[in-house]
């Protein structure tokens, strides 16, 4: 048995070094074409297989590397984009204490700054919270402005940190105004409701052009004269009324404060 098999592995190796012998004599020539042809077909199938497989392999590794660079992209996209918003928020706060602090240096006032913390969302009361660390100078009744000295409202009751602010639309404020008119007409302005600005007590006999500007008049002892508060848009009149009234617009729109100053006298 051993016998045989050793005369076949001779036999083999004697037909292989006779292929390579007549391969590099050119003998077999018209023979190999046809082998590689018969050859090439046969493993066609395993290689285009290996292929698609490698292929499939590979597109899934491009798909999670794509998955993985989308994921980044949106996670940098969501952080770029509360940055530019923060950024945007601490701009318009500085172009307000910006203001604030001009219309301070220009009038010689003191003025605290603040930043609006809440709001009363009741209808008819106007309220906001304000936050600031010099909470230890604040007082009820000082003047509440914003930008170049617009006046908003006054403070009314103390906070640990800050203070309530009535508006000047709401039903409890009252403000001490003058009109800048040829008469310098005197009135009161009063909240509506939340929903409107009034001047009352304004004398009949004098005469009041819409668009004229209300500023206060400096009759309270912590408000200084001459903070704008709105203008005239409608003046009312009636003959037996003992006095005139009219409708203020507030010369900024009071339900987008954010940054205030509060004059310390």
């Amino acid at each position: 048995m051993t016998l045989i098999s050793g005369k076949k592995k001779l036999l083999v190796l004697g037909v292989i070094i006779l292929l390579i012998f007549f391969h590099y004599a050119g003998l077999i020539k018209w023979l190999e074409k046809p082998l590689q042809t018969a050859i090439l077909r046969a493993t066609s199938p395993v290689y285009k297989l290996g292929t698609k497989w490698q292929a499939y392999i590979e597109k899934n590794k491009d798909q999670q590397t794509l998955s993985q660079i989308q994921a980044q992209n949106l996670s940098q996209n969501i952080q770029l984009q509360a940055l530019k918003a923060q950024n945007e928020v601490l701009t318009d706060e500085n172009e307000q204490l910006k203001k604030l602090a001009n219309f301070s240096q220009t009038n010689k006032y003191k003025i605290i700054s603040a930043k609006v913390v809440g709001k009363n969302i009741n209808n008819t009361e106007k309220t906001v919270i304000i936050s600031t660390p010099d909470v230890s100078q604040l007082k009820s009744g000082l003047a509440v402005v914003v930008e170049n000295g617009i006046l908003i409202g006054k403070i009314d009751k103390l906070t640990a940190d800050g203070a309530f602010v009535r508006l000047i639309n709401d039903n409890q404020s009252k403000i001490a105004a003058i009109i800048l008119n040829k008469d310098r007409s005197t009135g009161i302005v009063e909240g509506g409701f939340g929903l409107s600005v009034h001047m009352t007590l304004i004398p009949r006999n004098e005469v009041i052009v819409v668009g004229e500007q209300v500023v206060s008049s400096g009759l309270e002892p912590q408000i200084p004269r001459g903070l704008l508060i709105g203008n005239i848009a409608i003046f009312e009149n009636e003959a037996f009324a003992p006095f005139a009234q009219a409708v203020v617009v507030p010369s900024v729109d009071l339900d987008k404060i954010t940054m205030v100053g509060v004059l310390i006298p």
